[in-house]
């Protein structure tokens, strides 16, 4: 590994579908290489055939990145939540990001912030979506404090001192997982710097985990969030606030309406009141809707 200064930077990728992503990934690796200064990036194959990803992978790009700021290991579980956990455990820099692996991030951007921003908070920048049908439109993000984080995380757009990064862990959850990362990171009240540069392009892909999943994947993540709900009302009103966010997502992306009828039901007799009173609602409109 390169010796990194103190503003410095550590991307994590989770690599679950190398094939579908190569060439994105191809794109991606001059840039990294480029700014290995202050760059280290760390490719982690959790799909469930990671050993094949792995060692495709180093055949199309290991002389490239033999002694550089790039690396590529294995991660023991198939989700990305706990490739991500492998990859930070790994970083020594003193900045964290946790980027998809089919995504563009602005290099240029990212290097000025961490090295005129505060050390010991998060920096979040804006981020792009961009049209995979009509690669001209764009829609720019317009984040300018926490309520606007809560609302659209977007996990790939936030700069973490190393510190904050592993004070949580990501949940193993196989979607989901880093809207509630980011959450109980910002439960902690972390100092947070928001910048108006772009950090990121977002493209979704019609193969992405969040446009095909099943609802018992969703249920998965929101047992997840269930769990970590605390008794002080903060902690649950922000979670609950998170669970809803979740369920309208489940509901927008799964066919399998018939799943979530059954987990809202069971919902209708939580213990949590917020949890009732958004169960309630989106119960009733998928009896409506049937």
């Amino acid at each position: 590994m390169i010796q990194q200064n103190k503003n410095s930077l550590t991307a994590v990728i989770p690599v679950g579908n190398y094939s579908a992503r190569k060439s994105t990934i191809s794109e991606n690796i001059p840039r990294f290489l480029a700014n290995r200064a202050w760059l280290t990036v760390i490719f982690v194959f959790s799909g469930h055939s990671r050993y094949e990803d792995e060692v495709s992978f180093r055949n199309d790009f290991g002389a490239s990145i033999r002694e550089s700021n790039v690396q590529a290991l294995i991660s023991p579980d198939v989700s990305p939540g706990e490739g991500r956990n492998v990859g930070c455990r790994l970083v020594v820099t003193s900045h964290v990001v946790f980027w998809d692996d089919d995504d563009t991030p602005n290099l240029t951007n990212l290097m000025e912030a961490i090295s005129t921003c505060s050390s010991d908070g998060l920096i979040v920048g804006q981020f792009s979506r961009r049209d995979p049908s009509s690669p001209r439109a764009r829609i720019q993000s317009c984040t300018r404090n926490r309520w606007h984080l809560f609302l659209n995380p977007g996990l790939w757009r936030i700069v973490f001192p190393i510190g904050v990064a592993r004070s949580v862990e990501f949940c193993n959850s196989l979607i989901g997982e880093d809207v509630v990362y980011v959450m109980d990171i910002l439960l902690t009240n972390p100092k947070t710097t928001f910048l108006l540069s772009e950090f990121y392009e977002y493209c979704p892909r019609r193969d992405s985990l969040s446009k095909n999943f099943s609802a018992s994947k969703m249920i998965q993540c929101l047992d997840h969030l269930d769990a970590r709900v605390q008794n002080n009302f903060s902690r649950n009103f922000f979670h609950t606030l998170v669970w809803w966010s979740l369920v309208l997502s489940g509901l927008r992306n799964s066919q399998d309406s018939k799943t979530f009828q059954d987990y809202l039901l069971k919902r209708l007799f939580s213990r949590k009141l917020g949890i009732r009173l958004l169960a309630l609602p989106v119960f009733l409109f998928l009896k409506v809707s049937e």
